[in-house]
């Protein structure tokens, strides 16, 4: 476990949240804020809006916090 910790932390690993509504969202942001985050969503008109900053949901309501650069979005499962 510490081992992982150690890994997230010098960005070594990524956390991936799949599902970016009510929950998952504001889980990735508040992850981002020490993680690298990708976010993943199988809605894609979703997931392009939240690279532009816009969250239609209102859980997050800053901008910026979206624009992090831990936190990415996709609709691609590989990912």
């Amino acid at each position: 476990m510490n081992t992982l910790l150690e890994g997230l932390k010098a960005s070594k690993e990524k956390i991936c949240v799949v599902g970016l509504g009510y929950v998952g969202l504001p889980l990735a942001v508040s992850l981002a804020k020490h993680f690298k985050v990708v976010g993943f969503d199988k809605n894609s008109k979703r997931v392009e809006a939240l690279r532009q900053g816009i969250d239609y949901t209102g859980e997050v309501e800053s901008k910026e916090k979206l624009l992090n650069p831990n936190l990415s979005f996709t609709d691609d499962p590989s990912a």
